[in-house]
């Protein structure tokens, strides 16, 4: 980083904006509170379920962030530039990025929890089940730019985002007995399928905006990453939990009111529960748990694989290059002398 620092702006071209304003700093008060209690609220759902708090987070947070936008849309120099979303290929690709991340951050979480809590890994054992997938993201992107060279940015993007969505489906069948290579294989292919539409998404932005706007665009593009990371630990979290919750009602209903309600908030709550219960009982609940959070991870993947083949096909739809519309064909020389001869 260092070198990064004392070289980049020697070897780095670098536009400036010379009409930029100033950094709005109500714009990015909005911004911050409206993502904090709208996250904020969705977490809090899936955790305790509706609520005056819960409710109000999400409506307040909700409402701020139309003032936001619509503060953007009366400021000269807005902190948000909406006149980007105008361009049809970049609003598509910013939204294929988003929901990226959000997929990619649900499962990641999920699939992490699951081999700690299901599987028994140890955090150690669990990281380093995690490498191979590392491994491949990291060679996809350095692969990525020749790849596109010659198969082209569009089908490599649908298909990479394809083999994610696969990959996202093997996860369905991964079961409650700590099926951890199942598992591992699934997310192979989602990291393997994945990382060359992240290594071509930043080009798509930047190629679809104007030079002068590369700034704002690029920034976008970061920010809808990092708010769609955020994202998808609430909304794929909150489904996962859900589907924890609804198993869990099944499955605990001859234990007392107090140990049930603790073990129906989360798997972590029920290996707590269970350890002060009987042994038997306890052994069961843990067993009740492990299942109830696999098909949690079951529906992550299904939601997830079915979220990512759509983008598939919005990216093949929306990214290939259209063919120029040809001018109007003039009638032959052969058809227009008689007539002018007649003349």
């Amino acid at each position: 980083m260092a070198l990064l620092l004392v070289t980049g702006p020697f070897f780095l071209p670098e536009y400036r904006d010379g009409s930029a304003g100033r950094l709005d700093l109500i714009s990015a008060g909005l911004s911050v509170a409206a993502i904090l209690l709208a996250i904020y609220g969705l977490k809090e759902l899936a955790r305790s379920g509706p609520g005056l708090v819960t409710a109000s987070a999400l409506v307040v947070g909700l409402a701020l962030g139309v003032v936001f936008v619509r503060r953007q849309q009366r400021l000269r120099d807005p902190l948000l530039d909406l006149g980007l979303f105008r361009y049809r290929t970049f609003s598509t690709a910013l939204g294929v990025s988003l929901l990226l991340g959000v997929v990619m951050a649900g499962a990641s979480f999920v699939t992490t929890l699951y081999l700690q809590m299901v599987a028994g890994l140890r955090p150690l054992e669990a990281g380093l089940a995690l490498v191979p997938q590392s491994v491949v993201m990291a060679a996809g992107f350095l692969a990525a730019p020749r790849l596109a060279n010659r198969f082209g940015q569009t089908r490599l993007v649908a298909a990479g985002i394809s083999a994610a969505g696969v990959g996202l489906l093997v996860l369905t069948q991964v079961g409650a007995g700590g099926d951890v290579p199942t598992l591992i294989l699934g997310m192979i292919l989602t990291h393997a399928g994945i990382a060359t539409p992240m290594a071509l998404m930043l080009g798509i932005v930047l190629g679809s905006a104007p030079p002068e706007k590369a700034g704002s665009a690029a920034a976008l593009n970061e920010t809808s990453g990092e708010f769609g990371i955020a994202l998808g630990i609430a909304t794929l979290g909150t489904l996962a939990t859900a589907a924890y919750r609804a198993e869990m009602l099944n499955r605990v209903s001859d234990l007392p009111t107090v140990a049930a309600a603790a073990a129906g908030q989360s798997i972590t709550a029920a290996m707590a529960t269970a350890a002060g219960l009987d042994p038997a009982t306890g052994a069961a609940l843990v067993e009740a748990a492990r299942a109830a959070f696999t098909l949690g991870l079951n529906v992550v993947g299904a939601v997830g694989g079915t979220i990512f083949l759509v983008l598939a096909a919005v990216a093949w739809q929306s990214f290939r290059p259209r063919p120029a519309r040809e001018p109007k064909a003039s009638p032959p020389a052969a058809v227009l002398a008689p007539a002018a001869a007649g003349k």
